[in-house]
């Protein structure tokens, strides 16, 4: 995987928001949410926050963006345009007939994303009310269905279209943060039982 090779100005304007964030968290002290409301009010930046954040609706890279960037909050991926959804773990867009189709994953590799080996991945899909899943136990409320993120993703199979991985990893620091993997395709897709009997989707890359 490759980085996009974007202008030094596309660079800038992402480090300038991320640091205009930083700013409003850790110096002025606000809620994440809080500084992430306020960092459109940038003379700088203020023009070009809608337009950034517009860009989690695109497919592949995001300009200025690069492979092994990392963050600390979801209010950050979704300021430089790499993850719409503050919640759910699949953000999602239309294709060109109108089919959703998934854009980009956050995959906390703790809870229910793992590699199988190498050149596999397996991301533990959305819903079910998941409070802990992985290849080994997987703990969900009710059956995950086909819907919203899961159903974005089954249409992905068929589109081949590339979809952006963040990793929520454990740094060396001790810091749990979101590192920008690059882009994967979904090869397939399993439906599998959770051990108290509910149906769990399996993505694989």
């Amino acid at each position: 995987m490759e980085n996009n090779n974007d202008g030094d100005a596309n660079r800038q304007m992402v480090i300038h928001v991320l640091e205009t964030f930083v700013f409003h968290r850790h110096v002025e002290g606000l809620s994440p949410m809080t500084a992430y409301n306020a960092v459109p009010r940038d003379e700088k930046i203020g023009p070009n926050v809608e337009t950034m954040i517009s860009r989690a609706r695109t497919l592949g890279h995001v300009p200025g963006v690069h492979i092994g960037d990392d963050f600390f909050y979801r209010q950050e991926i979704r300021l430089v345009g790499l993850h719409r959804d503050m919640i759910r773990g699949i953000s999602t867009t239309l294709y060109d007939d109108g089919v959703e189709i998934g854009a980009c994953v956050v995959a906390n590799y703790e809870d229910h994303n793992v590699v199988i080996e190498d050149d596999l991945y397996c991301y533990g899909s959305d819903g079910g009310n998941l409070i802990l899943a992985h290849r080994l136990h997987l703990r969900v409320l009710n059956n995950q269905e086909l819907e919203n993120g899961n159903y974005a993703m089954v249409n992905s199979i068929e589109v081949a279209n590339p979809i952006r991985l963040l990793g929520r990893n454990l740094m060396e620091d001790g810091t749990r943060r979101y590192v920008f993997v690059g882009l994967f395709k979904v090869l397939f897709h399993a439906i599998i039982q959770s051990d108290n009997e509910f149906d769990v989707f399996e993505f694989f890359s």
